[in-house]
């Protein structure tokens, strides 16, 4: 057999052994009957960078400096740059019309404003959360688990066979997958799909402190951590702004709160999800 085709065998199952029995979208399959559906959700807290923060040019290759802000002057601030993706460089004043962003460490923006890019607002975001539940069926222990994906600001509508499932893992990944934390014991949450209708599980609250109803403590391992050298590597100073304002803890403790948002319709049943 040729080097070529035996490479591309090779690589096809590769690949293959890295998937996942993912759970079908109701767009790839419009005529499924059995749907589970609702929406995730995403109040971030209040973005704090390790350190004070410049924002100085945005565009391809964004200028930043993390540091001191020393004081406020006639023209502008004195900024002291104690780490730069680029080297050391001295105190400086910088004036007002050049400055983007200045952001304390306590998040408090005292001049300009946090470019949409950097700013975690809770909407839709290829860089924001997204969980992945993976579902076993209660009925069936020798069944493949079910993985439904859920991404934050976005609805979500799922093809699943009916029946009872547990929840066995949950995954959660930010900034694509530059941050992980994985629960391998979560709480015991069941869901329940009722055949030939769209089963609503709920409104999905992550990690939202502002969400009304009962909160639910999931107790996780800390998975990836890019350093901000790697961040900047992989996404380039957008990587490494967005690193230093998503950084979480290695211990982590995230919150699930699951609410009825949306009424029954026709061929709509709530089928919200329960913790026994």
């Amino acid at each position: 057999m040729p080097c070529k085709s035996i490479f591309i065998i090779a690589v096809f199952i590769l690949l293959s052994s890295c998937g996942g029995n993912y759970a079908i979208t109701t767009k790839k399959n419009p005529e499924c009957k059995t749907i589970v559906s609702g929406k995730m959700h995403y109040i971030p807290p209040k973005q704090k960078p390790k350190n004070d923060l410049i924002i100085l040019s945005l565009g391809r290759k964004p200028i930043y400096h993390f540091g001191t802000i020393v004081k406020k002057t006639d023209n502008g601030f004195i900024f002291d740059p104690v780490e730069t993706y680029r080297s050391d460089l001295p105190e400086k004043e910088y004036e007002f019309d050049e400055i983007v962003c200045l952001m304390n460490k306590d998040g408090d923006i005292l001049h300009g404003k946090l470019p949409r890019q950097f700013a975690d607002d809770g909407l839709e975001d290829k860089r924001g959360w997204k969980i992945y539940w993976y579902l076993k069926p209660v009925d069936d222990p020798e069944a493949e688990e079910i993985i439904v994906r859920m991404y934050q600001g976005r609805e979500f509508s799922y093809c699943l066979a009916p029946g009872k499932y547990k929840v066995n893992k949950l995954e959660f990944y930010k900034n694509g997958r530059d941050f992980c934390d994985y629960c391998e014991e979560p709480p015991n949450f069941i869901i329940n799909v009722e055949d030939g209708v769209d089963n609503y599980i709920g409104d999905i609250y992550f990690d939202s402190p502002g969400a009304e109803g009962n909160k639910i403590e999931i107790q996780c391992e800390a998975g990836s951590r890019p350093s901000d050298a790697a961040a900047y590597s992989l996404g380039g100073a957008i990587g490494g702004i967005a690193n230093a304002l998503s950084k979480s803890d290695d211990n982590p403790v995230h919150i699930i709160s699951v609410q009825d948002k949306s009424p029954a319709a026709d061929k709509r049943k709530k089928s919200l999800v329960e913790v026994k």
